[in-house]
């Protein structure tokens, strides 16, 4: 059973996380439904004020009289009007203490009228109050009407056969109280002045209308403050309501009910339609349905994945991703050639810029882990004691207006997907927080690019193996050369020249030398040729790798940004279901 105090606790969810999303207007009605429920919770639980409103000439007055069992509220004779309230309080000589707590009660009502009467046959809990005119051309009298109307337990319209059809009543005051059926009562006064064989009709008639207004099978009570007749009656059903003592928790259950009718809709938020209840099981039930919750219909739990997958991928457009990605394998490309080219041409590549380096990726100081770090994080929050310092941002770009243009029309798709179908005010507040954070995702991006640990960025363990060999291979060649050399010198200067040996096996005469130098120069080319073909398919997978990398790192940065935030709204719109949902539950 859903308890007052829940009831409270939902309203200070719904304020909540409402709050950004309703105007003054409906903010003001939350608090004053607060303020007014907590007041009358605090006051007395034993005593029903129950108030009788009605149109001027409808006989309310005399009607409230003929309840008290004495003349207490004053009846005029040329117009017939109540310019202030009038309260009755029955007796109770066993419990003195309940007409202190009655007082206070009324004090809080702002009733100063009071008298205290003895009805035959009323319950000591009720309280009586006889309100000014709803109709009164005082536009005080109305004032204070309506402010009553808001507050008394039980509310009792009091019409006659002549008005009980009146517009003023039905529009502005009866059909705004329908939620408060179970503390509402309705009477035609003044039933003596009908034929005996209409009564049944006019009564049949005004329950129809008050049908109309929202209270459906509506009971009228028949009285006549003249004759007498069904005022016992009219007595005895607000003493039953006060002796159930349910119709405080009743009047600020549909309090509740009302205010999550009024602003649900300011927050997308409806319920259901219930469904169609059989004649029987309506006659059985007295017409009540099963209480529906709250929905923001067409609003996802979470980030749908095809807005968060459609945001990444414009951020990796903007960020160039695949561009960064070809130059992880160019670089490692460049670098393996340096290591592992021919050594006689390998040191023209140092005449080119690594590609990695040119955009300033790729080589941010490591901590023991693997990972880059920075002198702050990524909110600007100081660094950990013993973290490198590192303060860069690449050269991508990234708040150009192109790629900004890029992210923006991203996010722009990302609001979009997630709002869905979604009613307002849901889609222009999250167009709103994702906007805001996109204003600030360029640098994110730039951040996790520039401390993104980029694959391949280190040396491959067959470039050692390789280079040794290299400069082995250019030894042989140059050791080649220098016998060639040497034998060249002795015969310059007339020295006898030792045979050359020769490579056997050939069928052709080589000498060693010039064989040490096919060798040396031809492995050198080979090898430089096969780690080009090697560096070159490692590259491939590394292009790769640095793709899914460097997308897993924008992913990471938009569910910081972007993500974190739509979700947040999402979670708002769950919260306010709930809240909702709890002030509507019977």
């Amino acid at each position: 059973m859903t308890t007052i105090s829940d009831r409270l606790r939902a309203l200070e969810d719904l304020r909540t996380a409402g709050g950004p999303l309703l105007d003054d207007a409906a903010t003001g009605e939350l608090t004053a439904l607060d303020a007014r429920v907590r007041e009358r919770v605090g006051l007395s639980a034993e005593h029903t004020v129950v108030g009788l409103f009605g149109a001027t000439g409808s006989g309310k007055s005399t009607l409230f009289n003929a309840l008290a069992g004495e003349e207490v509220s004053r009846v005029a004779v040329r117009r017939p009007t109540t310019a202030q309230p009038v309260a009755a309080i029955v007796e109770n000589r066993t419990s003195p203490e309940l007409e202190d707590e009655a007082h206070r009660l009324l004090d809080w009502l702002e009733v100063s009228e009071r008298h205290i009467v003895s009805p035959d046959g009323a319950d000591p809990r009720v309280i009586l109050v006889d309100m000014p005119d709803f109709d009164s051309v005082q536009a005080a009298n109305r004032a204070v009407a309506e402010r009553l109307a808001d507050l008394v337990d039980v509310v009792v319209w009091v019409s006659d056969p002549e008005k009980y059809a009146d517009r003023v009543m039905h529009q502005e005051f009866i059909a705004r109280f329908a939620s408060h059926r179970a503390v509402t009562l309705s009477v035609i006064n003044q039933i003596d002045r009908v034929r005996d064989r209409d009564r049944d009709a006019v009564v049949q008639s005004f329950a129809e209308l008050l049908g109309a207004d929202g209270l459906p099978g509506a009971e009228v009570l028949a009285t006549s403050a003249r004759t007498g007749e069904g005022v016992r009656e009219l007595l005895q059903a607000a003493s039953r309501v006060a002796k159930q003592k349910e119709a405080i928790a009743q009047r600020l259950t549909a309090d509740f009910q009302a205010t999550a009718a009024r602003v649900g809709p300011m927050l997308g938020a409806s319920q259901p339609e219930a469904p169609k209840r059989s004649a029987l099981r309506s006659a059985v039930t007295g017409g009540r349905t099963k209480h529906q919750d709250f929905r923001v219909p067409g609003l996802p739990d979470t980030v749908p994945t095809e807005a968060h997958d459609g945001l990444v991928d414009a951020c990796s457009r903007a960020a160039q991703v695949d561009a960064i990605a070809r130059a992880v394998g160019d670089s490692y490309i460049h670098r393996a050639s340096r290591s592992t080219g021919w050594p006689g041409t390998r040191w023209l590549r140092s005449f080119r810029p690594d590609p990695l380096a040119r955009m300033r990726l790729g080589f941010a100081p490591a901590s023991r882990h693997g990972r880059a770090v920075t002198a702050g994080g990524a909110d600007g929050s100081a660094a950990g004691e013993g973290q490198p310092e590192f303060v860069s941002r690449s050269s991508l770009s990234l708040d150009a207006p192109g790629s900004r243009a890029v992210i923006t029309r991203g996010a722009d798709r990302f609001a979009e997907v997630t709002a869905g179908d979604a009613p307002a005010p849901w889609p222009a507040r999250l167009r709103d927080v994702v906007d805001a954070e996109a204003e600030h995702l360029p640098d994110g991006l730039d951040y996790v690019l520039t401390h993104t640990q980029l694959p391949g960025t280190g040396r491959s363990w067959w470039w050692l193996p390789l280079n040794i060999i290299q400069w082995l291979a250019l030894l042989v060649a140059l050791a080649g050369l220098g016998w060639l050399l040497g034998l060249s010198a002795l015969g310059f200067f007339g020295i006898p020249q030792p045979e050359l040996p020769m490579v056997q096996g050939l069928g052709f005469p080589l000498p060693v030398p010039t064989a040490m130098i096919i060798l040396g120069l031809g492995l050198g080319i080979v090898l430089a040729v096969l780690s080009t073909l090697l560096a070159r398919v490692r590259a491939g997978s590394l292009r790769s790798a640095a793709r899914r990398r460097l997308r897993t790192s924008i992913a990471s940065a938009i569910d910081d940004t972007v993500a974190d935030a739509a979700q947040e709204e999402l979670d708002r719109a769950r919260s306010v279901e709930g809240a909702l949902s709890t002030l509507a539950r019977a």
